[in-house]
């Protein structure tokens, strides 16, 4: 590790999580139990508070603070941990916090180091997001060809959002004005499950599962992609100012049935008139 070169350490903890409730996580050098104890003593764990309550500044304990939490020192000491830095990188609109913490055995860690951690956290966010983002994004073209959508997010089976563009909470509350995060809205679940695209009022969502995660592709909703080929060739031409008439000799159909289709489109594209219709074909709006 590049960070482990500038600022030694022992063993090292990181992952996302919202108030205290760990959703993902990495170790290092640290055994697999070390989570499962960390959540019987979490409730008395002022590292974990300071750095929530904190964002972005580094808390530094030593043995000798850790001394007044004999729950916390208990555990720590288990791990041959006398030592912490922590820093928490919250990401407000999906309700996640990013942590790290680092640790040492005997040599405590000074305020140079604390100053170190705090101004690399960011960097190191913001390239764990990066490489998410663009391992999944590169996977995705390799196999598909469909024209990038507004925003993009990365979550896994569970709906856990991983990392997610600046529109991505943006375009999800069109549709879900209250939604906070750090999960998908509930009604998308079963659509990442069963890989099915979503299809709501406002906004259409596309999931493509790439080594275990999923990439999500969110949009407004286009009003023209609900018309059928049919339909939207006689939109294309009642658009350019063709009469039912001149669309049903081109077509092959009765002017009836060019009466019909057009009621049809304005239904589904709500639009109220043939100026409207005409924007709309032109891409003004969705």
């Amino acid at each position: 590790m590049l960070l482990e070169k500038m600022l030694p350490f022992d063993s090292a903890w990181w992952g996302l999580m919202s108030g205290l409730n760990v959703h993902t996580e990495i170790k290092f050098r640290l055994p697999v139990t070390y989570c499962e104890d960390w959540e019987r003593v979490k409730n008395e764990d002022p590292i974990a508070t300071q750095a929530i309550t904190h964002p972005f500044v580094t808390a530094l304990f030593d043995d000798k603070k850790l001394s007044f939490y004999p729950s916390l020192q208990l555990m720590l000491e288990k791990y041959e941990i006398r030592h912490v830095l922590c820093t928490h990188a919250p990401e407000v609109s999906l309700g996640l916090s990013a942590f790290l913490s680092l640790y040492r055995s005997r040599e405590p860690f000074t305020e140079a180091d604390r100053k170190l951690k705090e101004v690399v956290m960011p960097h190191m966010i913001y390239a764990l997001h990066l490489s998410r983002r663009n391992y999944l994004e590169t996977a995705l073209l390799n196999e598909s060809t469909e024209e990038q959508l507004a925003a993009n997010a990365i979550c896994d089976r569970t709906g856990l959002i991983f990392s997610a563009e600046d529109l991505f909470a943006r375009f999800i509350t069109i549709e879900w004005q209250r939604w906070r995060g750090p999960t998908l809205p509930g009604d998308l679940l079963g659509h990442i499950r069963n890989g099915h695209h979503f299809r709501g009022k406002k906004v259409r969502i596309v999931f493509r599962e790439i080594s275990g995660l999923f990439l999500v592709h969110v949009s407004e909703r286009k009003l023209i992609s609900e018309l059928s080929p049919r339909e939207l060739a006689v939109a294309e031409r009642y658009a350019l100012g063709k009469t039912y008439k001149e669309i049903a000799n081109e077509m092959g159909i009765t002017p009836n049935t060019a009466r019909h289709y057009i009621r049809n489109i304005f239904g589904k594209t709500q639009v109220k008139n043939k100026s409207e219709l005409s924007r709309m074909m032109a891409g003004s709006y969705r």
